[in-house]
Formats: structure tokens, C-alpha cells, sequence
């Protein structure tokens, strides 16, 4: 009765605070607060807005694989701050934008535009309804389904709440009620880590002795160039994901937009830039005190770090009497509850701010935002219902995987559009926006399978690096024409690579042909120095015709043939998971697209499916 009473006066503060800041307000406060937030508070909120309910759970828990490694990546969020401070606010501010995907459409174009603004919902929509399902699955557990209420009424129930608070005063309203949230939740931290302390009977001098001697506390990785918790993966990685998770999405950016000047916005932004670190460290702390507790109680720790710290509320609800038994699951409930919330609502304003000035292109028609934002909160509810109806971790995990695959192209979108002064053709960016994910998709199965090692959060600067060529290629005039094939190769090559199976080879180049002049005067030998290969006769390119099976090639390009050692594998590079047919044709394909790319035609021989895949990536390339 007691978690129901707080969540109750909880909610009541929040449309106080709707009500106190909604007076006579219309679009402009809706999307921008009238411009007259004060920096501070913005900076204080953001903290709050940034730490979702997932990381209230999940970020004590980290200390049980990874220790402490997690402030690599911290420390790379400061650089990222004043990257976004200096380098991305200045623009927004100087074009007075109000939400940030406008500068695509005076930079690239109203294709470009829309469809960094499409990146932006569904990202934020998926990612925003699984973070909240994970949360309201909580708060199910330990405060609703004691009492018989049904997980879709929790769930209704919630997002209803946060519509309702954010329906008239929008962003205004949003500038102090995540700074009343994120009061409550680093009180609640707070609290929880001294009643562990209390538990563990310890002074605070001793609790930071132990947590610093713990083996849990290691924060640094140097010497492991292949783990993920490597010094610099987390730290770059840090930089490029505050980039791109802030910087270039309108759910952070539009409180930022919201300061009266851009050096109030400066301000804000390196402030809450260097508060990430403590904030960080007393959830990590809290997670070592929580595994110090468990083994002096003899407990085991959980096999998911996740669930670290909701173990220890339920062990405290057992407790009978006491008053840790009813503080702590209030603590919790609080502190989750003001971290989910905070960063939901804003999501929901956000989405609403962008589908009616980016997609809908109607900033003043009030009626529109009002339906809008009612159906963003429909919508919202229904993917949450949806996940929860699936009934699978591997859904859930599929979603977070698409999140991190939709921001790459946005980080590509503005990296081009900053860094460089060129053009692009505004019709392709949509198809290099959906091909840089789906490449980074296979080029990963790919690599995964070829070597065992997996990427992280650099995957992220990869699909961006994708997308900035891809938009460099649509600029160029000559090459206009091949792009959607060299799109679809690259694509269906690189799936086919993460089924191959063959053997590995270090080869030796050895140059055929110097230049193609050269063997159009038929100046150039036309057998290669071992006797292996021969050139057809009149064929342009160079047909390559195989006089022995036990050394299959591939053309590199018109200019070098190389030699695949097979190391007794007669049979070139197979690939296997696809039937012998689909197998051959898809090759074959390949390798007809590779000449098409060319504006040749040649008739090729080769011994195996997979060297027509190999030729085909090859001659892209010519």
C-alpha cells in the first residue's frame, strides 16, 4: 500500500508541475519552450533524461562481468559533449531550427530530410517501447501483480499518465519535470546505497576502501586488443554514441534548443557532459556493494547482471518488519520510475515535435499536434503490448539490434553534409540509408563467422562510414548509374561470404598484365610466368580459362590475375546453408553484374560457384 501511495503523490507532483508550466501555451512553447529555459535546470534534467529505467537496473549489474570498464566509456561521452556543443549547436542555433533534421533538407535535400526524420521514429519509437516495456515488466513484478492488475491496464495506465502531463506544455513542462525526476531518482540511489552500506556495517570511509580493493573495480583495459572492454573500442565508442545519440537525435536535442541563448546551450552541454561520470560511478558503486552484501550473506549472485539489483528489492520485500523491508522496494520503485519516465516523455514529445514539423511539415496547425501526439501515445502503448505479446527475449533483443543499426545512417547523413561541401543526388539517399544497415548486418554475420570475432559499438561507426560513401558515390555524375547495382553486389556478396566455407589463403600477388594498353597492342605476354593461366583469344577483358585444377583463380581485375592456394581442396571456394542451385545462380549473377558494372561483356569459366562471387566483388571495383 505503501508503493502505491508513493507512486500516487509521485504522479500528482507531475501534473501540478503540467499545470503550473501549461498556461497559455501554443506550438512554439509545445516545441522550442519559448526559448527562455534557464541552462541549469536544462543541464540538471538532461542527466536524469539521459539515464533511462534499463540503466537504473542495468548498470549496477555490469560490475559482474566487465567490472567497472563501463567509465571508459564515460570518459569518451565528455569529448563527445563538447564535440556536440561546439561543433553541432552552433549550427542549429545559427539556422533557428526546430527540430535538428531541417538542416538535412538546406544542406542535401527534402528526401534527405524526411528520411533522417524516419530514421529518427522508428528508431525512437522501438527503442523508447522496449526500454518502457522492460520497466513496466518491473513494476508488474513487484508492485502490481501482488495486487491482481492486469500487465495491459499497468501499461495503459502509464503511458496515459505521461500523455497527460505533457499534452498542453510539451517541452516547456518537460524542462522541470525531468528536473524534479531526476532529483527523485538520485535521492532514491542514494538512499539504497546507504541502507546496503548500513547492511554491509560499514562507514562510509570503509565502503569506498572496499569498493576501490574490490575485484570488481577494474576500469581500465590496455592490454586486451580483442575484447570489447578494450580502453580505447570504449572510449571512441563513447564519443561517436553521444554523437550520434545526442547530438543527432531530436529527443536530446530539443531541451538543449530550448535555452535562451547558444552559450547557455554550450553550458548546458559540457555541464551535464562531466556529470555523466559521478552519476555513472554511483550506480557501479552500488552494483560492488550489492555483490560485497551477497557474498557475506552467502547468497549467489545472479547469472544476469540485470538482475542484480531488482534480487535485492525482492529480498527485501521478504524481509518481515524492519524498515528496510518497506523503504527500499519504495526507493526502487521511485528511482525507476523517475528514470523511465524522464526519458519516455521526452521521447513522446519529441516524436510528436518531429512528425508534425518534418514529416507533416504543419508546425502551426495546433489541432494536428494534439491528434498527433495522442496517437504517438497510442502507438507507444500498442509496441509495448506487441513485445509483450511475442513472449520471446529474442524479439526484444532483435529490436535493440535494429536501434543500433538506424543510427548509423544519420551519423553518415550529417558527417557528409558538416564535413564536406559536395552535393549528393537526393533521390538515392533513402536506399543508401536502408543498404549501409543491411551491409553492416552481413559484413558482421561475415566477419563473425570467418574469424570468431565480434563487433560492438564500432559497428556504429561503420554503418556511418557507409552511408558518407555511399552519399559521396551519389554525387558523383558519372558513377550515378551504377550505384543501386554496386548497392545490390556488395549486398548479396557479402551474404554470401557469411555462408562460405573454405580454405584460407595468403596470397601471392603476381602482376598478369601491367596496363590495359598494353595488351590491347598485344605487347604482353599472354601466359602467366608459371604456365597456370591463359588469356582467351580477342577477349577484352581477359577471360581467365583454368589449365589446372588444382590452383583455381581469380580475377582481381583487368589488370592481375592471383592464384588461390586450395590446399588440396580441388574445388575452388564452395559456399555452404544454401542449396547447390541457388548457390551456383547467385554466384553466377554476381559475376554477370560485375561486368555489367564494367560495361563489358564477358563469358566466364571458373571452377566453383565461389569464384564468381570473387570476381564479381573484384570487378566492382574497376
Amino acid at each position: 500500500m505503501l508503493i502505491l501511495l508513493t507512486i500516487l503523490i509521485y504522479f500528482l507532483c507531475l501534473l501540478a508541475f503540467s499545470r503550473w508550466t501549461a498556461r497559455r501555451a501554443d506550438n512554439f512553447m509545445f516545441y522550442r519552450g519559448a526559448r527562455k529555459s534557464p541552462w541549469y535546470m536544462v543541464a540538471f534534467g538532461m542527466v536524469g533524461a539521459s539515464i533511462s529505467g534499463i540503466t537504473f537496473v542495468s548498470v549496477p549489474g555490469m560490475v559482474i562481468q566487465s567490472g567497472m570498464t563501463y567509465m571508459q566509456t564515460c570518459l569518451g561521452f565528455i569529448i563527445g559533449y563538447f564535440l556536440v556543443g561546439f561543433v553541432l549547436l552552433p549550427v542549429y542555433y545559427r539556422l533557428n531550427l526546430t527540430t535538428i533534421y531541417s538542416y538535412l533538407q538546406q544542406r542535401l535535400g527534402t528526401r534527405s530530410y524526411k528520411t533522417g526524420a524516419w530514421f529518427f521514429l522508428l528508431s525512437k519509437m522501438t527503442g523508447a517501447a522496449v526500454r518502457f516495456y522492460v520497466v513496466c515488466i518491473i513494476l508488474q513484478r513487484f508492485v502490481f501483480q501482488p495486487r491482481g492488475v492486469p500487465f495491459a491496464l499497468t501499461v495503459v495506465g502509464m503511458v496515459g499518465l505521461i500523455w497527460l502531463y505533457t499534452r498542453r506544455g510539451g517541452i516547456k513542462t518537460l524542462v522541470w519535470t525531468d528536473t524534479f525526476q531526476t532529483i527523485c531518482m538520485f535521492t532514491a540511489l542514494l538512499l539504497i546505497i546507504y541502507k546496503v552500506v548500513g547492511a554491509l556495517d560499514l562507514t562510509l570511509g570503509e565502503a569506498v576502501s572496499a569498493i576501490a580493493h574490490d575485484s570488481h573495480s577494474r576500469m581500465f583495459v590496455f592490454d586486451d586488443w580483442v575484447s570489447r572492454q578494450n580502453f580505447w573500442k570504449q572510449f571512441l565508442s563513447g564519443i561517436f554514441i553521444v554523437i550520434v545519440m545526442t547530438g543527432l537525435d531530436q529527443d536530446m536535442m530539443q531541451k538543449n534548443l530550448t535555452c535562451k541563448t547558444l552559450r547557455d546551450a554550450q553550458k548546458d552541454m559540457c555541464t551535464y557532459g562531466f556529470a555523466f561520470v559521478p552519476a555513472n560511478l554511483f550506480f557501479m558503486a552500488l552494483g560492488i556493494l550489492l555483490v560485497l552484501l551477497f557474498q557475506k550473506q552467502g547468497v549467489p549472485l545472479p547469472a544476469k547482471g540485470d538482475d542484480l539489483l531488482p534480487m535485492y528489492v525482492e529480498s527485501a520485500l521478504t524481509l518481515e518488519g524492519g524498515v528496510g523491508g518497506g523503504l527500499i522496494p519504495v526507493l526502487f520503485t521511485i528511482g525507476i520510475v523517475a528514470a523511465s519516465f524522464s526519458s519516455a516523455d521526452s521521447a513522446l514529445t519529441a516524436m510528436t515535435t518531429s512528425y508534425c514539423v518534418d514529416i507533416r511539415q504543419q508546425p502551426g496547425h495546433e489541432t494536428l499536434r494534439k491528434r498527433v501526439h495522442l496517437l504517438m501515445a497510442v502507438v507507444f502503448a500498442v509496441l509495448i503490448l506487441m513485445v509483450d505479446a511475442a513472449g520471446s527475449t529474442s524479439v526484444i533483443d532483435a529490436i535493440y539490434i535494429l536501434c543500433g543499426y538506424t543510427y548509423g545512417p544519420l551519423l553518415g547523413l550529417f558527417a557528409y553534409g558538416l564535413l564536406t561541401k559536395r552535393g549528393v543526388n537526393d533521390r538515392f539517399t533513402p536506399y543508401i540509408a536502408v543498404a549501409s544497415p543491411l551491409i553492416c548486418f552481413a559484413l558482421d554475420k561475415a566477419v563473425a563467422s570467418a574469424t570468431g570475432y565480434q563487433f560492438g559499438y564500432e559497428l556504429l561507426m561503420l554503418n556511418g562510414l557507409l552511408t558518407f560513401f555511399g552519399l559521396w558515390l551519389s554525387g558523383m555524375k558519372k558513377q550515378l548509374s551504377r550505384l543501386p547495382l554496386i548497392l545490390l553486389a556488395i549486398i548479396a556478396g557479402l551474404l554470401l561470404t557469411a555462408c562460405a566455407k573454405g580454405p584460407e589463403a595468403n596470397y601471392e600477388d603476381f602482376e598478369l598484365l601491367s596496363k590495359a594498353r598494353d595488351l590491347k597492342a598485344c605487347d604482353a605476354p599472354r601466359t602467366s610466368p608459371d604456365g597456370l593461366f591463359a588469356l582467351g583469344e580477342d577477349q577484352w577483358p581477359p577471360m581467365a580459362t583454368l589449365q589446372d585444377s588444382r590452383s583455381p583463380v581469380r580475377l582481381a581485375s583487368w589488370r592481375t590475375l592471383r592464384p588461390i592456394p586450395t590446399g588440396g581442396h580441388s574445388g575452388g571456394r564452395h559456399f555452404h546453408g544454401l542449396s547447390a542451385q541457388v548457390r551456383f545462380h547467385l554466384s553466377k549473377f554476381l559475376a554477370t553484374l560485375g561486368n555489367r558494372l564494367c560495361g563489358e561483356s564477358v563469358p566466364l569459366r571458373f571452377a566453383a560457384p565461389g569464384d564468381y562471387y570473387v570476381f564479381a566483388l573484384r570487378r566492382i571495383l574497376c
